[in-house]
């Protein structure tokens, strides 16, 4: 099942610090070659959808992170969690 999780706030210090966990935690157990961080600014909700879509490389799951919001529409956001591979 896909799983998508929102981190906002306005205390930067604790979001790069949960950021930071998440991804050291996950990159322990599933190798770095599973994890993709993107920049939002100039993504689109193509191109996000081309990498989201992608199976892990020998391993159980992907970790998909997007730094920043991203412009899209409220129909391409609803789609989003239909159109992400199970294990990312």
């Amino acid at each position: 099942m896909s799983q998508i999780f929102l981190f906002s706030g306005s205390n930067r210090f604790a979001l790069f610090e949960e950021k930071k966990r998440w991804v050291g935690n996950f990159t322990k157990k599933h190798g770095e070659e599973n994890l993709l961080t993107v920049d939002a600014k100039g993504l689109t909700m193509h191109d996000l959808l081309n990498e989201v879509s992608v199976a892990p490389f020998i391993a159980s799951n992907r970790l998909v992170v997007v730094d920043g919001p991203m412009k899209c529409k409220k129909e391409e956001a609803q789609n989003l969690s239909k159109q992400i591979h199970p294990q990312v």
